[in-house]
């Protein structure tokens, strides 16, 4: 028999320890990934997405690898070894890649967090399709309170150039959103059994790849060097892609794939009250009123999936 590693790794040993439940973990998920919105608009002066990414990831990929040697995890099979590079590509890399550069084509940040917003629902659909069993009806109407207190939040930000921009940046956007569907869905069926800091470390090797893809292709190697570049760099690769990225790899095996995909809603908002703080941005009665509809939306979604079918 081989040996596990301890417990998936310090990540899930210290989580239990702690007595970090569930519900704890996915506050901080979503806290962690609403800082990406922050992140971006803080980096994205000083250096090209492609590298900045590549670094993101491959610092990432040091860290889980370590930590991996460290705790004496089991790594992967061949066959799962690049299923898990797969689901990174997918999962990191291309909604990555493919969002930022339906940014720099003239979309908006809040219409691609918008067109982002379907997610969780996109998920629903296929998952219910691959199941033969449609979600409940109120995970249905969580979804729809959820994404419409985005629509409230996000609409606001909207601007000329978005009824302009050109197929290139609303099919980035797309592919985004599939891309992440994909990994997704593609890591909570196939690959929950591996330690985490090994899956870490091969997902992130997967979206590192397709980050050194875009910055080839695109020529994006620009780097400016600058505190708040590395400061960002440091949130990005620690906070975000080991800290927020092993929680959601937890959650996805210990949740419902699709109350875990609902988190999605929740980002905007924090991200839009973080930078009202921190930006000094403009925030209306009508988005503060969004955020509490989308959050309801989420509790709505997640509440339900944890109930017994006799009980809805």
């Amino acid at each position: 028999m081989r040996r596990r590693g301890r417990d998936w790794t310090i990540f899930h040993g210290s989580m239990r320890r702690s007595g970090l439940n569930q519900s704890l973990a996915a506050v901080a998920m979503v806290l962690c990934w609403s800082s990406g919105f922050l992140v971006a608009k803080a980096a994205s002066p000083f250096s090209e997405i492609g590298v900045f990414l590549l670094l993101r990831f491959s610092i990432a990929v040091c860290f889980f690898t370590v930590l991996s040697a460290v705790s004496r995890a089991t790594w992967p099979s061949r066959e799962h070894f690049l299923l898990h590079c797969l689901s990174g590509a997918l999962l990191q890399g291309g909604y990555l890649v493919a969002g930022y550069r339906a940014v720099e084509t003239g979309l908006s940040v809040g219409a691609m967090t918008l067109i982002g917003a379907f997610q969780p629902t996109i998920t629903a659909v296929v998952v219910s399709l691959l199941s033969g069993s449609p979600p409940r009806v109120l995970v249905w109407q969580g979804l729809l309170v959820g994404t419409l207190g985005v629509f409230m939040v996000l609409g606001p930000q909207f601007s000329a150039a978005d009824q302009e921009a050109n197929w290139v940046g609303y099919s980035a956007a797309a592919i985004a959103v599939v891309s992440v569907t994909l990994g997704t869905l593609l890591q909570s069926k196939l690959l929950n059994q591996c330690d985490l800091a090994p899956a870490g470390a091969l997902q992130n090797i997967g979206a590192a790849a397709v980050a050194l893809s875009a910055a080839t292709f695109w020529d994006l190697w620009s780097w400016s060097s600058h505190p708040v570049l590395w400061i960002s760099l440091f949130w990005a690769s620690m906070g975000l892609s080991v800290g927020g990225y092993a929680l959601l790899l937890w959650l996805l095996r210990s949740q419902d794939i699709v109350s875990v995909t609902s988190l999605v809603l929740s980002t905007p908002p924090i991200a839009a009250a973080s930078s009202f703080i921190i930006f000094g941005e403009t925030l209306t009665p009508a988005q503060i009123t969004g955020m509490a509809v989308s959050i309801v939306g989420v509790v709505i979604v997640r509440r339900s999936l944890q109930q017994p079918p006799g009980k809805i």
